[in-house]
């Protein structure tokens, strides 16, 4: 059976601060993110609303950690506390994001049932389908594209697919490249009738480099079925939408409190085998990726810890997660190019197989960027790993 036995040791709660230069708005912030997954904030959020919040600041962090649904649903409960002109600011902000989520998921309906005409499997995640799981409507959660997830076989039909409801690729490859990429890489992005980047179609769970190698196989064979407003869908299991929502967040530092919230509000609203959970992230090597996410949505919304991936090595979880934290109070993008950043993607492998793994795929493994700058014939291709050496090598020197 399924146990989510909470840790019960001390810790610090979604009402505490978490960082002494953490400013007022992004604890107001964090609270109202964490009255989402339970009801125990009212009296936090009172008290921080009395203290004078600067409520540009806020809404603009909002609006990058991509919580803003959240926020402003939460606030408008306390409309006789705020500014005048803050009430329609709050509502209209609202609207609009349920607008563009109710016409995302009607065209992710259509996309859908495209794919499955032509007997393309798939599974959507993130997105709408996600807020329905999470919050049981696609209004609360703040998203501006679709994220479906197939298997590699199946990319050039789900393509032709697509492209009979105006979709194309975002950037064109020439055949080769689409071929090493496919290899590499683990997306497509495509642009639509409703914007740029629209879509994207999903083969892995992160490029290669990143030596997180869950076969995406398994997903499929474990898939379930739910309920995307009238029709139905195949999601992920509970204990693989997890995994999949640690590596990604991960893969951007954690840095956006919206990627935080969803791990937190799936912990809260799916039934997780978390001794299954252990079990696979053991054997992908990712322990640690899922500790320091579940961590993390302990610190910043109260979200308690499972025993079994309670952090055993309080020090380096615990120091990850204080790195972590400030990444994400500083509420700007984060250097995914920096030192820092790789540094930070190693520190939070355990098995040194794994650091070696991530350290040499990065330094070796061609990128759009090599196909773009040397244009090779296909027989030559090996030698873009010269190229990316050298490249790498290049911007290490500068």
């Amino acid at each position: 059976m399924p146990q989510v036995i909470s840790s019960p040791r001390a810790g610090p709660g979604a009402g505490e601060s978490v960082v002494a230069t953490e400013k007022l708005e992004f604890e107001l912030l964090r609270a109202c993110c964490a009255a989402a997954l339970s009801t125990n904030h009212d009296e936090r959020i009172a008290e921080l609303i009395s203290l004078g919040v600067r409520w540009d600041v806020l809404l603009k962090q909002a609006e990058f950690h991509n919580v803003e649904p959240l926020v402003c649903a939460k606030l408008l409960e306390f409309r006789v506390s705020l500014p005048a002109n803050l009430e329609g600011d709050l509502e209209r902000r609202f609207v609009t994001n349920a607008q563009r989520s109710l016409r995302l998921t009607r065209e992710l309906a259509r996309i859908m049932a495209c794919l499955e005409n032509h007997s393309v499997d798939a599974i959507p995640y993130k997105g709408p389908a996600l807020a329905q799981a999470i919050y049981g409507d696609v209004a609360m959660r703040q998203f501006s594209d679709l994220d479906i997830l197939i298997r590699v076989s199946d990319f050039d039909r789900a393509t032709e697919a697509v492209q009979e409801l105006g979709y194309e690729p975002s950037t064109k490859l020439r055949a080769p490249v689409e071929r090493a990429w496919l290899k590499t890489g683990y997306e497509r992005g495509f642009d639509g009738p409703q914007g740029k980047n629209l879509l994207e179609l999903q083969w892995r769970a992160a490029p290669g480099f990143y030596a997180v190698d869950i076969d995406v196989q398994d997903w499929f064979q474990r898939a379930t079925c739910s309920w995307l407003g009238e029709r139905k869908v195949r999601t992920l299991s509970p204990e693989d939408l997890l995994l999949a929502l640690c590596v990604h967040a991960s893969k951007h530092a954690w840095m956006r409190l919206g990627w935080i919230c969803d791990i937190g509000g799936v912990t809260q609203s799916q039934r997780i085998d978390y001794d299954v959970v252990r079990e696979r992230a053991a054997v992908l090597g990712i322990l640690r990726i899922i500790e320091v996410s579940l961590e993390m949505a302990h610190r910043l919304l109260g979200r308690a810890v499972p025993l079994q991936l309670e952090p055993k090595a309080v020090g380096g979880v615990q120091d990850l997660c204080d790195r972590v934290t400030r990444i994400v109070a500083r509420g700007t993008d984060y250097e995914t190019e920096s030192l820092e950043y790789f540094r930070l993607m190693l520190a939070l492998r355990e098995r040194a197989s794994d650091r070696w793994r991530f350290g040499w795929r990065l330094l070796s493994t061609p990128s759009v960027g090599e196909w773009e700058a040397v244009t090779l014939p296909g027989a030559l291709f090996p030698l873009y790993r010269v190229v990316r050496l050298w490249r790498v090598g290049m911007r290490l020197a500068s």
